[in-house]
């Protein structure tokens, strides 16, 4: 039997196989099948177990007869069939390769296995760091969250007391403010003219009145009233309209009113209607800013020159609906637009605006309640410079006089043209007659020339009729401002409601200067402003105070 080279080779590695029973060789010759000698091998290896095996299958399928034979045989005599070493071989090269296989497939399982092993453990290390920093973090949370809890609890503490602080100091000097416009919200003539005692009792009256509107926690609030005025202008109106007969009456009055009550106060701002409107606007924005104000009543609804104030100051809601505007004549239109509430006290302001007592711009009447008229010319241009020569007794309204029923009735029929009053000058007269019957003139004697005098008289004035009554027609905010066009820029610049963008001509500077002079300066002849640009002499007063629709 031959051998193939592989076979060989095999053998010769099988030969060299190392076990744990020791170095297994093949046998050169077998005695028996069943059996290895015992001096080669301590005990049988899996190829002897394998060689005894095949023997015995082939033995099996011997006849009977041999079978008996080869039972007695002896251990040391050779087999009858050798074993089949190529098929040996063969099986052994297929399990070899199979190991390999195996082997091969095992090391990479253990390879994978050592892989995922140490990514197990750096995964396990990273989750570990982790979880040490997640700890740390919730351990330094919860000291966070307590001492945060800690301090919210603090601030709710801290946020109700001053809650309650600040409610208390809201409440603690509760007040209501009362600022009212003098000139044109007037007492009733019945307080007036009882002077001190009258002042006391409208004062008394007026808190009584004003108390009513606060509710059942009238006697916790302080009602704080401050009127404004001009007290030579105020007396002056009322004289000519017959409410009172000496100007002491309104000045007692005055005093009445301030002594009556520690908040109560009549306060004569002199001459200048923008000082009490500025009075009663700064006051009114400072008041509106303190919590403790519940309420600011304003006695501003007859001019429309508060218009624009009241529109400005009523667009933030809360100051609108704590403003109240106390109403003696009826209210402007422009101010009603606003739709600020309103209140009307009985019996306590005049309901009609001082002249309008008047049965035309001609006839005024007197306190004792007679009519008299001014003497009237033909409409010309008005001079307001005096020339020399005094003031002709002629040229003054002469006592009050009773009017005809023909004179009555011609008043009824037709209107009369616009009054023009005589000043201290000399105007040549026009060609035509007057229309209405003047008072009796009275040749008065030679006198001295007029001297009104230190500042003397004012520079001359040549103003048209038809430029002063355009003028005239501008109402609120389209009024020219004075100071800006006579002498320079508005100091108040945006705060003025006047016009300042509109450019006046010569003429219409002249009418703007006119009707500034219409407004006496408070310091007259005294006065050492070069550029002033009110009345220094008589008769801009006379004028002024016997027709205000000519400085209106």
């Amino acid at each position: 039997m031959t051998m193939s080279s592989s076979t060989s080779s095999t053998l010769s590695q099988y030969t060299a196989i190392g076990t744990p029973f020791g170095i297994v060789r093949p046998p050169s010759s077998l005695t028996s099948c069943n059996s290895f000698s015992a001096t080669n091998s301590p005990r049988p290896t899996a190829v002897a177990i394998g060689a005894q095996q095949y023997n015995q299958r082939q033995l099996h399928h011997q006849g009977s007869s041999n079978s008996n034979t080869a039972n007695t045989m002896d251990s040391s005599s050779e087999p009858n069939v050798q074993p089949p070493f190529d098929d040996f071989l063969r099986r052994f090269d297929d399990v070899s390769r199979q190991s390999q296989k195996s082997e091969s497939l095992i090391k990479d399982l253990l390879a994978y296995a050592h892989s995922l092993s140490l990514h197990f453990e750096r995964e396990t290390n990273r989750l570990t760091e982790e979880i040490r920093v997640h700890q740390l973090d919730l351990a330094d949370s919860k000291d966070s969250r307590r001492t945060l809890q800690k301090r919210l609890k603090e601030i709710e503490n801290r946020q109700g007391s001053l809650a309650h602080e600040n409610d208390a100091l809201k409440n603690r000097n509760p007040y209501v403010v009362i600022l009212i416009d003098g000139d044109g919200l007037i007492f009733r003539e019945s307080l007036v003219r009882q002077g001190i005692e009258g002042g006391k009792l409208a004062a008394y009256a007026f808190k009584s009145s004003i108390a009513a509107q606060l509710g059942p926690r009238a006697d916790e609030v302080e009602i704080i009233c401050t009127i404004y005025a001009n007290l030579y202008s105020l007396s002056q109106a009322m004289r000519r309209d017959g409410s009172i007969e000496h100007h002491n009456e309104i000045k007692d009055f005055m005093l009445g009113f301030t002594q009556a009550k520690a908040t109560f106060n009549f306060v004569d701002v002199g001459h200048g209607k923008e000082r009490a409107d500025a009075k009663i606007q700064d006051t009114a924005r400072f008041h509106s800013k303190n919590s403790n104000c519940r309420h600011i009543f304003l006695g501003t609804s007859h001019d429309a020159g508060y218009a624009p104030f009241l529109d400005e100051f009523c667009r933030d809601d809360v100051n609108k609906k704590r403003t109240v505007l106390l109403e003696g004549s009826p209210m402007v239109n422009e101010i009603a637009r606003i739709g600020i509430e309103k209140l009307k006290i009985e019996n306590m302001f005049k309901s009609e605006k001082l002249g309008c007592r008047r049965t035309s711009c001609n006839q005024i009447i007197a306190p004792g309640g007679e009519q008299y008229s001014p003497p009237l010319m033909h409409p010309s241009p008005i001079l307001t410079n005096s020339v020399a020569g005094g003031p002709q007794p002629s040229q003054v309204p002469q006592p009050p006089r009773p009017l005809s029923q023909q004179q009555e009735a011609a008043s009824q029929r037709k209107p009369t043209p616009p009054p023009t009053l005589t000043l201290p000058i000399k105007i040549k007269p026009a060609n035509a007659r007057q229309n209405t019957p003047a008072t009796k003139k009275i040749i008065p004697p030679p006198q001295k020339p007029w001297n009104p005098g230190r500042r003397g008289l004012d520079p001359f004035l040549n103003v048209n009729q038809t430029v002063l009554d355009a003028i005239k027609r501008r109402r609120d905010s389209d009024k020219l401002c004075n100071n800006h066009y006579l002498r320079g820029p508005c100091a108040k610049a945006g705060e003025c409601c006047f016009e300042h963008s509109y450019r006046p001509n010569k003429e219409e500077i002249n009418v703007i200067a006119f009707l500034a002079r219409l407004n006496p300066c408070t310091n007259g002849q005294d006065c050492e402003v070069e550029d002033c640009i009110y009345g220094h002499h008589v008769s801009i007063l006379l004028l002024s105070l016997l027709c205000p629709s000519v400085k209106n």
